[in-house]
C-alpha cells in the first residue's frame, strides 16, 4: 500500500512539473489534463474568380500572298488577355494544322493590348506550275496565355466555429482565389473583428502572405 501512494505521489509530481503549453505538452499530460475553452473563432473568406488562367488558346487563319500580315486573336466572352511588362513568357505562339508558305512570326507587343493579341504572319508566294491563278498562302496561328475575368464573382466562405484553448497557436491557411479575410474571435464574451495583423493581451494575430497564425494567452 506505501508503495502504491508513493509511486502515486511522484506521477502526480511529474505531471505538474510539464508547462500549460498545448502545442507542446506531452500527449500523456493532454489526455489526462484538457484545458478549458476560453472561446470561439471562426475564419470568413471571401474569394474572387478573377485569377490568371493560364493557357487559354485563342486561334486565327491568316492569308495572303508574298506579305507579312497582322490579325488580332481577342480572349473568350467576358475575359480579358492579362500583359504586363513581366508576364510575356507565359505567352506562346505557334501554328496549327496545315500551311501552303505560311509561318507564324511573331506577337506584336506594341499592337496588342487587354482586347487582343496581335499576331504576324509571314506569307510567301506558293509555286504553280499551271497557267492558273496562283493560290494564297495561309497559316493557322495560334496564342496561348492567362486571361482574367472582366466582371469577377464574389463569394464568401466561412470554415465554421472552432474552440479556442488558451496558449495554444491555431495555423490558418488562405487559398489563392482569397481577395480579403474576416476572423471573427470570441473571449469573454466579447467579439473581436480581425482583418490582418493584430496583437493585445488577449491574442496575437499574424499574416503572412496566404498564412494566418492564432495565438491565444492565458486566459
Amino acid at each position: 500500500m506505501i508503495f502504491h501512494k508513493s509511486y502515486i505521489t511522484v506521477l502526480l509530481a511529474s505531471l505538474s512539473s510539464i508547462p500549460l503549453l498545448s502545442n507542446a505538452a506531452e500527449p500523456l499530460f493532454k489526455a489526462l489534463v484538457k484545458p478549458k475553452s476560453i472561446g470561439t473563432y471562426e475564419l470568413k473568406i471571401t474569394t474572387s474568380n478573377n485569377i490568371p488562367q493560364k493557357y487559354f488558346l485563342g486561334s486565327t487563319r491568316i492569308k495572303g500572298l508574298n506579305k507579312k500580315l497582322t490579325k488580332i486573336i481577342t480572349p473568350p466572352p467576358k475575359k480579358y488577355w492579362v500583359i504586363s511588362q513581366t508576364n510575356k513568357d507565359d505567352f506562346r505562339l505557334m501554328k496549327s494544322g496545315k500551311s501552303l508558305k505560311g509561318k507564324c512570326l511573331k506577337i506584336d507587343w506594341e499592337r496588342s493590348n487587354k482586347d487582343g493579341i496581335a499576331v504576324v504572319a509571314d506569307l510567301k508566294t506558293p509555286t504553280n506550275k499551271s497557267y492558273e491563278k496562283k493560290p494564297l498562302a495561309y497559316v493557322t496561328c495560334n496564342v496561348r496565355g492567362p486571361v482574367n475575368s472582366t466582371n469577377p464573382e464574389l463569394n464568401v466562405i466561412s470554415k465554421g466555429k472552432n474552440k479556442l484553448l488558451p496558449n495554444y497557436s491555431y495555423p490558418m491557411k488562405l487559398p489563392l482565389e482569397a481577395k480579403s479575410f474576416e476572423l471573427e474571435i470570441v473571449l469573454n464574451d466579447e467579439k473581436h473583428i480581425v482583418t490582418s495583423s493584430q496583437n493585445n493581451e488577449l491574442f496575437k494575430v499574424s499574416v503572412q502572405n496566404n498564412d494566418i497564425t492564432l495565438l491565444t494567452f492565458s486566459k
